[in-house]
């Protein structure tokens, strides 16, 4: 299994949250390491982000690496998600809260120190729950926050590779407001084709999309997705995937199922796609 796999709780993927292209990189490096730690990390354990390891993840000078930590460090400390679960008795639950509760910087040696808030922390390494994960070299060549955030939503749903959202629910995890982008149109130019078009190009998948109209108007997204086997930069190759990619790309577990249950279940839908 890749060292550098993103893995989230899926509460914390469908979240509603809008961080800037930096600051969500900074916090998907930290959740890189974390996910490492497993249940020794807590509250109080801080995760180091260094300007060069930033620099080499998204190939980027060292001084604009420096500058990205540095910025980062003035904003993260505000920055908030929200969220719905089930109380005890079935009812909806809606959180909000921060996702660091300290961030240093220091100066002249390019490194971001967070701390994780004790909300995130299971959401990010417990894996007996229902997760999302995809390698973070997928998205270091996007250049827009959205994207991010949609590719995150898109690999939440890789298990099925199609599926239909509404306008409102997407802006809602984007992080944009109800009445932000009033005209669809706006909404699409701006946001959705670009980020669509960005994540086609330079990730693992290949992205439609098609509108749900009611009458004139449109009222949300159909997404449908493939994966791209992308051997290098130089072309894509079209060979059967290895057991690793396989199990990378599709490793969601199902409600109630342990890590060690899913890898089976992969290793068994592996060999039938090996035989097609």
């Amino acid at each position: 299994m890749s060292k550098n796999l993103v893995v989230k709780d899926n509460n914390l993927i469908n979240a509603s949250y809008n961080l800037e292209l930096v600051e969500q990189r900074i916090l998907l490096m930290a959740v890189v390491q974390s996910r490492h730690l497993g249940n020794s990390i807590n509250e109080f354990f801080p995760v180091i982000i260094h300007a060069q390891d930033y620099a080499d993840r998204f190939n980027l000078n060292i001084n604009s690496a420096y500058r990205a930590l540095r910025d980062a460090s003035k904003t993260l400390f505000n920055r908030k998600f929200t969220y719905s679960e089930l109380s005890k008795k079935g009812n909806t639950v809606h959180v909000e809260n921060r996702w660091v509760t300290q961030v240093r910087y220091t100066e002249m040696e390019g490194e971001i120190t967070l701390m994780f808030s004790p909300v995130v922390i299971p959401l990010i390494t417990e894996l007996e729950k229902q997760f999302t994960c995809y390698e973070i070299e997928q998205i270091a060549c996007l250049s827009s926050a959205h994207a991010v955030r949609i590719y995150e939503l898109l690999m939440s749903w890789k298990t099925v590779l199609e599926v239909q959202i509404s306008l409102e629910d997407l802006k809602f995890k984007l992080g944009l407001e109800e009445y932000s982008y009033p005209r669809v149109y706006d909404f699409k130019k701006r946001v959705l084709t670009p980020s669509v078009q960005q994540i086609s190009k330079e990730t693992d998948i290949k992205v439609s999309v098609q509108d749900i109209k009611k009458g004139r108007s449109v009222k949300g997204f159909v997404f449908k997705f493939s994966f791209e086997n992308k051997s290098n930069n130089n072309g894509m190759s079209h060979e059967k995937l290895s057991i690793d990619e396989w199990i990378q790309k599709n490793n969601l577990a199902h409600i109630g199922e342990s890590w060690e249950e899913a890898k089976k279940r992969l290793k068994d839908q592996y060999n039938e796609y090996r035989n097609q």
